[in-house]
């Protein structure tokens, strides 16, 4: 277990997401007053979990605000507890995955930070400069993993492409160029309706925690 737990910290571990409703509306029909009927075992020893209730937290979209229950299970021999969420957050984040993609999309189309700010604002949910900023810069530590794990994802699915060659930087490459080959990379890998929600929803389902977008 030590060597499955190199590389991630224990408070990653223990979130989980899963495709429990595209948006917020669907998952609270679905979830907002029951716990989700699905068997956890414990990341840290494989052991199953019992259901342990939930907390609140909130789920900014453009044009509301929403608080939806996050559901936890717990490990009795770990004393450690598991939340599970639904796939349009990630853990620590205020803001759903397809608004921080939206905004770093137009980010790479040339828009200013401000800009996109004003773009996703509105009455009910204000989204500052400093905000979109910070989502851009995660996106570039993150782009680099992501990257890599969809490389080796798309060499055993039995790609003949050479993926290397699709990076194309030139001497000095940026980290922009990373993103540019990332969305290459991307467009290989996830089925055409995925993007009705956005990739990186579709994406965090599968990727490792350390690695979510």
């Amino acid at each position: 277990m030590a060597r499955e737990l190199r590389g991630h910290s224990v408070k990653n571990l223990m979130n989980r997401i899963l495709p429990l409703g595209q948006t917020c509306n669907r998952y609270l029909r679905r979830y907002g007053k029951s716990q989700p009927n699905i068997e956890m075992c414990c990341p840290l020893c494989g052991r199953t979990m019992h259901k342990h209730g939930c907390y609140y937290r909130t789920a900014a979209m453009r044009g509301r605000a929403i608080k939806i229950p996050i559901y936890r299970w717990y490990c009795p021999s770990c004393k450690k507890t598991l939340s599970l969420l639904p796939d349009f957050l990630i853990p620590w984040a205020r803001y759903t995955t397809v608004m921080r993609e939206i905004a770093v999309r137009r980010k790479m189309e040339g828009k200013s930070f401000a800009q996109i700010a004003d773009l996703i604002s509105s009455k009910a949910v204000a989204v500052s400069r400093c905000t979109v900023k910070r989502w851009y810069k995660r996106h570039l530590r993150q782009v680099e993993k992501v990257s890599l794990w969809l490389c080796k994802k798309l060499i055993q699915a039995g790609t003949e492409q050479d993926l290397l060659r699709q990076y194309t930087p030139g001497v000095n490459p940026t980290p922009q160029d990373t993103i540019y080959w990332f969305q290459k990379l991307l467009a290989l890998y996830a089925p055409a309706h995925s993007f009705l929600r956005g990739y990186w929803q579709w994406l965090n389902k599968k990727l490792p925690i350390d690695n979510l977008l």
